[in-house]
């Protein structure tokens, strides 16, 4: 989701991590009160909010449009209908 068509209710608190492939902070929020992780924004890509749909009240209208990290994915993720979209092995180059 574009990062400027975003609107958070209620405040989130934030953790950075520095990933080996990109060397690039990863802001990762979450909530406060439980810990569940919210969104994602990578630093040198911070246009774009990576919403994870455990979030949502509702995600059964999502269609999945690219997989990353897929060299750590489980076996039965590996499927057929990911040679119709997108995938990466690792992280998304952001450069």
């Amino acid at each position: 989701m574009a990062v400027e068509d975003l609107h958070v209710t209620g405040e989130t608190k934030v953790f950075d991590t520095i990933g080996s492939d990109r060397g690039q902070p990863a802001h990762r929020h979450f909530c406060p009160n439980c810990g569940s992780p919210i969104m994602s924004i990578l630093a040198d890509a911070d246009e774009v909010a990576w919403i994870k749909a455990g979030t949502l009240d509702d995600g059964s209208w999502l269609v999945p449009e690219l997989e990353a990290w897929t060299d750590s994915a489980q076996p039965w993720a590996r499927t057929p209908e990911r040679d119709d979209r997108g995938y990466f092995p690792r992280g998304l180059d952001t450069e």
